[in-house]
């Protein structure tokens, strides 16, 4: 049973959480690349409720828990609900932004707990896109 049947039991666990997760990541990429996305933030993320109803019509049609963004120049956090905070180096709280911002890779997969959303356990998919990089493909 252990050379044979958990491995494969831990296979099949591992499988069924990657297929789980596979659409919340393709999801977060085409939001990280989106031109809305890209065209708002460029031009100084006027009307936020246009963001937040961005969101939510992305959470709505894909049936996720949150959606969010946070804006690398102002610091902003764009909630589905609205404008929910500003982003704060000296808040222990929003140490994953910095380690989010620092990462070598494209994103990264995070279960921690929701604050927006009474503390609940959230697992969240953290892409990074900095200003520069958008930046500079609005000038080509």
């Amino acid at each position: 049973m252990i050379d044979n049947e958990l491995p494969l039991t831990s296979n099949n666990i591992f499988s069924e959480i990657q297929k789980d997760l596979l659409q919340p990541v393709l999801v977060a990429s085409m939001m990280a690349n989106d031109i809305f996305v890209k065209d708002w933030l460029h031009e100084g993320e006027r009307k936020p409720e246009q963001m937040s109803r961005s969101l939510d019509e992305t959470r709505e049609r894909f049936s996720f828990f949150t959606s969010f963004l946070v804006s690398d120049t102002t610091l902003k956090c764009y909630h589905f609900s609205g404008l929910s905070q500003v982003i704060s180096e000296d808040d222990p709280r929003d140490a994953w932004y910095s380690q989010v911002r620092n990462l070598d890779e494209s994103h990264e997969i995070d279960v921690d707990i929701n604050e927006e959303q009474n503390d609940t356990l959230t697992i969240f998919i953290n892409f990074r896109r900095h200003w520069a990089e958008i930046r500079r493909e609005m000038s080509e």
